[in-house]
Formats: structure tokens, sequence, C-alpha cells
């Protein structure tokens, strides 16, 4: 590490844990929620239990375990909030997670669904992404994208009576309906798409459980008009698929409204 690299190195690694030390404060000083332990594992040997899949009659139980990079509580509450630390800003794509890929803040949701803290059910919250390195000085400071993810809004108005600290359209704007909340703009959803959402998340792991144990496991890239994910998997080379023979999986082409209109039912659209 001697020279010029290493020197550009350790002060690359320096500003990075500068920025996340800065981000951290400034979300505290926001937020309701406080830090209570990192690299929270959900499984046999964790503080939290394992997500069991019921895969059918006929077939072995399912069991997903994995880890939390960040687990926050509500002071003297039981609502709970899951941080995934990710080097720049990342939003949760819906129509990935339709497409039974997006599916890591989801099953985090679950994880905490079946869990207890301290002797004490949680509630989950939200699950949300933390970008830790800031691509401008302005990123650095707290704004209503600080967070991205999936956030219950029905929770947070419990805490912020006055107001959340995020900046959300006043209801009935941008096409919002005010029964339905602010459904177009950051992390939040209402409490019913909140927990529609949690039991899609779970047909769609028992469904994709279901057809590996049965082996349906082709080879089938998923694409988005001309582009696939073959063009960022690193497998690709090993893989050698062949558009001839192997057939695409076609992502529905849906925004994030209307996907939480079907989450939230007919009967709430009036239908």
């Amino acid at each position: 590490l001697d020279g010029g690299g290493g020197r550009y190195l350790f002060q690359r690694l320096d500003q990075m844990m500068e920025d996340m030390a800065m981000w951290v404060a400034n979300a505290m000083e926001h937020l309701p929620f406080r830090p209570v332990a990192e690299e929270v594992v959900f499984g046999s040997r964790g503080p939290l239990p394992p997500i069991r899949i019921d895969s059918g009659p006929d077939s072995p139980e399912v069991v997903l375990r994995g880890q939390l990079d960040r687990l926050d509580v509500v002071p003297n509450g039981d609502a709970a909030v899951v941080v995934d630390y990710k080097l720049h800003r990342k939003t949760f794509d819906y129509r990935r997670w339709e497409c039974g890929e997006a599916l890591q803040l989801p099953i985090y949701l679950l994880a905490l669904a079946e869990s207890e803290w301290e002797g004490r059910p949680l509630r989950p919250m939200g699950a949300l992404y933390a970008g830790i390195v800031a691509k401008t000085l302005e990123e650095n400071t707290f704004s209503d994208r600080a967070y991205e993810g999936i956030m219950n809004h029905d929770y947070l108005e419990g805490i912020f009576p006055g107001g959340t600290p995020w900046k959300t359209p006043p209801l009935g704007r941008s096409g919002n309906d005010p029964r339905k909340g602010p459904t177009r703009y950051g992390p939040h959803v209402v409490g019913r798409e909140f927990d529609a959402l949690l039991e899609r998340t779970r047909a769609i792991i028992t469904s994709q459980a279901r057809d590996i144990l049965a082996g349906c496991i082709d080879v089938a890239p998923s694409r988005h008009g001309t582009m696939t994910a073959c063009a960022i998997c690193s497998a690709r080379p090993v893989c050698g698929i062949d558009y001839r023979l192997n057939k695409a999986r076609h992502r529905v082409d849906r925004d994030r409204v209307a996907i939480l209109a079907d989450l939230r039912g007919p009967e709430d659209d009036g239908t």
C-alpha cells in the first residue's frame, strides 16, 4: 500500500467513515428510532428466529436465515425498523418486487414480524436502505430522501402527530385520495398496503420454494424492455445462456402507484 495508490485508498476509506458518521448523526437527530443491535442474525443460531415456509404437505419445510445490518426500535415501544447499509442511495423497486426479485427488505420485515426483542414482541414499522457515501456535500445533510425503502405511514402518524420528518405532499395532491395517504412519495405506504405487501411477499417466496423443490430451476433471466439481468450477472461467462433456447421472464410494466392500488384491493378503490 505504499505510494500514491495506497494514500488514495486510505483517504477514500477515511472519507467514507466520515460520511457514514455524519449520516448516522443526522438521522438520529431527526428520527425517533434508536439502534439496539448490528449484524443481527435471524436463524437457529441468532437472537431472532428463522422464517419458516410451508412448502406443502408432501415437501420439507423451508427455512430462511439471514442477517440484518442494523435493528432500530422506538424507545419504550415495540415498533422496530431494519436499516440496511448501502454504499450509495438505493430505492425500493416495487416493479422488481412484484416480479419476485427485490425481496430483501420485505423478507427482513417478515423476520421482524415473527420475533421478540428483550422479551417483547416486535412490530415491524419499516425496512430502509441507508446510503452512507455522499456524492455531493448537500447529500450529507438529512433530507426527505435520507432514507429509502418501506415505511408504514400509519405507525409514523402515531409517533409524529404533528407531521413526519419526511416531506410528503398534502393528501389529495398528485392524484392521492385523502383516504389512502401519500402513496406516491418517499418510503411511505399506508397500513393496509404495508400488511398486504408482507402477505404477498410470503406468498412469493412460498411459490419460489415450491418451484425449487419441484426441480423448476430453468434458466430464465428477467427482462424489462431490452435490458436483462444478464447485463449485471457475474455468472454470465459460466452460464452461456442461449436465448434461442431459453426464454426470459418479462417484468410487468406497472409503476409503484398501480402496485400499491392493487395491494389495497378493489374495495378501497371504490370498484
